[in-house]
């Protein structure tokens, strides 16, 4: 049985979520790439979980 920890919002094309993921990696300022990426990828799945 699956939890809501490893589910995402019903709703949400998949498309959707590859496109907020490259965007999060693209937005992020190059002096700190990594940390701000990781920061934004982290935003978007909290915001994807279902509630």
């Amino acid at each position: 049985m699956r939890s809501k920890a490893d589910t995402l919002r019903s709703g949400v094309p998949p498309g959707d979520v590859v496109a907020a993921m490259a965007g999060a990696v693209f937005a992020a300022a190059p002096d700190q790439q990594r940390e701000q990426a990781e920061r934004l990828l982290r935003l978007l799945v909290d915001g994807l979980r279902p509630r």
